[in-house]
């Protein structure tokens, strides 16, 4: 299993600048051990390496990421309110124990293209953070005229 992890964080580390690979730390693949980092700015990386992936193959991120508000998962009962449901696509992470809770993914505007975000909390107790991820993304959507 070490071995595996190696693999992936050597994956993950390619797909970024290498001034930011640093920032890519895997202790395991299930987000379990302590040692797992990865900053804002690399997941966003990863997301959008992801996205251009997948175009590749005529793939888009809502076909391998729940969209909130519509898709069964973590993200089915957040952002569903009037207007929001359909807006955001990302992947939620949870861990309890380090109370670590995020929210990355990305919404689209039709004035700015595809937005790109990573809520990465710690120390936050669960429900707050959501709260608050939730609460943030509302106001981007709103800035940003998401549709």
């Amino acid at each position: 299993a070490a071995g595996g992890i190696a693999a992936v964080e050597q994956l993950a580390r390619d797909l970024v600048p290498r001034e930011q690979r640093a920032e890519i730390v895997l202790g395991d693949g299930a987000g379990v051990n302590p040692r797992n980092r990865l900053s804002p700015r690399v997941t966003v990386r990863l997301i959008r390496s992801l996205e251009t992936d997948l175009a590749r193959s005529g793939h888009a991120l809502t076909d391998v990421l729940p969209v909130a508000g519509i898709d069964d998962g973590t993200l089915r009962a957040r952002l569903n309110g009037p207007g929001e449901a359909g807006h955001v696509v990302g992947k939620t992470g949870t861990y309890g124990d380090y109370g670590a809770c995020a929210l990355a993914g990305a919404i689209r505007s039709p004035r700015y293209g595809t937005i790109y975000f990573a809520i990465l909390n710690r120390g936050i107790p669960i429900v707050p953070a959501r709260r608050r991820q939730d609460a943030f993304l509302r106001e981007l959507m709103r800035a940003v005229g998401s549709e």
